[in-house]
């Protein structure tokens, strides 16, 4: 009898952890086709290292990198492609990143990574900066928007 009463708690929980998600998927879904722009950036040691930006509006890819003194060392553009901005859109609806917290933080890591997302929709603009620290879902929309970024290479 414990059993089946712990196996329907448990389909229970599963069904309201499901119901959460898909409904947060669909806001987030929504949201992300109000983006205009998608700003990221990945520092260390306080100096910007890497810096990605997609402009949906005027289908542009941008990236640029910097070595340890700030100094540009590489910058590149190239089209996005209505293909590319779906990827991207869905990855970002996929991984919640509309509803991310605005700062990810472990103190436990000395010396390891800090990033930044800067994304505009219609309605306003959005910041998360993350230290040491990522959304659950944050490798899923990263590596759709690298994969973006790799094409201007």
């Amino acid at each position: 009898m414990r059993k089946a009463k712990l196996k329907k708690i448990v389909i229970i929980v599963l069904a309201l952890f499901f119901v959460s998600y898909l409904l947060c998927l669909i806001y987030c879904t929504a949201s992300v086709f109000k983006m205009h722009t998608l700003n990221y950036n990945s520092s260390g040691w306080g100096v910007v290292l890497a810096e990605y930006k997609l402009d949906f509006d005027n289908e542009l890819i941008e990236a640029n990198y910097y070595d340890f003194d700030g100094i540009l060392k590489t910058h590149r553009e190239n089209t996005l492609s209505a293909e590319q901005q779906r990827k991207v859109r869905l990855a970002c609806a996929i991984s919640l990143m509309p509803i991310w917290k605005s700062r990810y933080y472990d103190p436990n890591v000395m010396d390891g990574d800090q990033w930044e997302l800067t994304v505009t929709y219609d309605e306003k603009e959005k910041r998360t900066y993350g230290s040491n620290a990522y959304p659950l879902l944050y490798r899923f929309a990263y590596d759709a928007i690298r994969s973006v970024i790799d094409t201007t290479e």
